[in-house]
């Protein structure tokens, strides 16, 4: 089985819950449309994680240093609770949300990351990166409009770099 969690800002919350989450979500269509085992994506809801300050103040937007450093926390802290578990892997995305909250994720993982934990990038082609609705490449060719003109799907590409991780987690964990 495989839990999505999304951390983001209160701002951008109601627009991520109502896209990806939930039993009508892109996330389930995705797994729905490619036939994947029940469950290997789940994300509901209460998966989708508002990033809050220090004080427990829900962030609206990432636009100062006292929120990146806020949200830096925030996100240190998610992944700490999800490596609870020792059996977790994380898989994180970097795409998505502010540059700083990749930025932070991308540091804070490298802190807590595990032999299994990995970071990537997802890159997609000209000009599906710029068609709002377009979260995949569907199964079944779909046609989107961009700037007055009809652009098939067949013709998207996605590509899911592998980021460098250093992985400082067994470090940490044997300094204490």
């Amino acid at each position: 089985s495989s839990r999505v969690v999304i951390l983001t800002t209160a701002d951008a919350y109601s627009k991520i819950v109502s896209e990806l989450a939930g039993s009508g979500g892109a996330i389930r269509r995705l797994a729905y449309e490619y036939r994947l085992p029940k469950n290997s994506l789940h994300c509901s809801p209460d998966d989708v994680v508002i990033l809050r300050s220090r004080s427990g103040q829900p962030l609206r937007d990432i636009r100062s240093s006292s929120d990146s450093r806020d949200a830096g926390e925030a996100i240190a802290a998610m992944l700490a609770e999800l490596h609870a578990d020792s059996d977790v892997e994380l898989h994180c995305s970097l795409a998505g949300g502010r540059k700083t909250m990749g930025a932070l994720l991308a540091l804070a993982l490298q802190m807590c990351a595990r032999p299994g934990d990995r970071l990537y990038h997802v890159l997609v082609n000209d000009p599906f990166e710029k068609i709002p609705e377009f979260l995949y490449p569907p199964r079944r060719r779909k046609y989107f409009t961009f700037n007055g003109k009809r652009v098939d799907s067949a013709r998207a590409r996605i590509d899911l770099a592998e980021v460098p991780l250093i992985r400082l987690g067994p470090v940490a964990e044997s300094l204490g």
